[in-house]
């Protein structure tokens, strides 16, 4: 069988075969992880290294989603080549796949198991560059200095508080950005037993981030004068780059 390479799909390919591993898996449900499933996004790597981005939309998602799975390769024929979307890449690429009813998939007899993890680094002194800038994801590769229990955080603009974990986590250069998992993730990731261990760092890399400013009250003593009150200027909380 003649598989076609990933960067040789164009729009209208729809007798085209790829011969392909997924990178990544993973569930979009808005902004909210208990709201319905909007799609089934995807990161796809051929045996020559070329990636795209893949999506199984949610009428599609009960009779696809199960049949594929991460870190798996497959044979898949009878999609759709369509434009890549313009916001919320995790890959760049002028087209992505759309899996289809008529979608075939089945398990490849030879597997693909290079490149093992597809990322593109954004460096800690890029990040500010793309705050509240939604075109893309970013990966970000650090070691942690600190990882904190997860806390309800409340928002005024839904019923319900969510689940928040922050961690701390430094650059080669000792640039540090403060990254914050959100619900479900805030409780996935494995909590090493001394992070701050110098000779066995823990290196982590997290990929599909977004770059948000964050700031916080000051901490204020218990026990102030009338006169302290009075001077302490509410406005004056501490900024820092917040990635989640």
């Amino acid at each position: 069988m003649v598989f076609s390479p990933l960067s040789t799909l164009q729009p209208r390919d729809w007798h085209k075969t790829i011969h392909v591993r997924v990178c990544r898996k993973w569930e979009f449900r808005g902004t909210n992880e208990n709201s319905p499933l909007q799609h089934i996004d995807m990161v796809l790597v051929g045996n020559q290294g070329n990636t795209m981005y893949a999506e199984i939309p949610a009428k599609e998602a009960e009779k696809h989603g199960p049949v594929i799975q991460a870190d798996r390769t497959y044979v898949i024929s009878r999609f759709r080549v369509c434009n890549a979307k313009s916001f919320f890449k995790s890959v760049p690429g002028q087209y992505m796949l759309e899996f289809t009813y008529h979608t075939k998939i089945s398990v490849a007899n030879e597997q693909i198991t290079e490149p093992k993890y597809i990322y593109s680094l954004t460096p800690f002194e890029k990040l500010p560059e793309f705050i509240n800038d939604n075109r893309k994801f970013h990966d970000i590769l650090g070691i942690i200095t600190e990882i904190n229990e997860p806390q309800w955080i409340p928002f005024s603009n839904q019923p319900n508080p969510s689940l928040r974990r922050d961690i701390k986590l430094t650059d080669e250069c000792g640039q540090e950005i403060k990254l914050a998992l959100w619900c479900s993730r805030a409780t996935q990731i494995t909590v090493p037993e001394d992070p701050n261990v110098k000779d066995r760092p823990t290196i982590v890399l997290f990929t599909g981030c977004l770059v948000k400013i964050f700031s916080e009250p000051a901490p204020v003593p218990d026990f102030l004068t009338l006169q302290e009150m009075e001077a302490i200027d509410p406005y004056e909380f501490p900024v820092t780059y917040l990635v989640q």
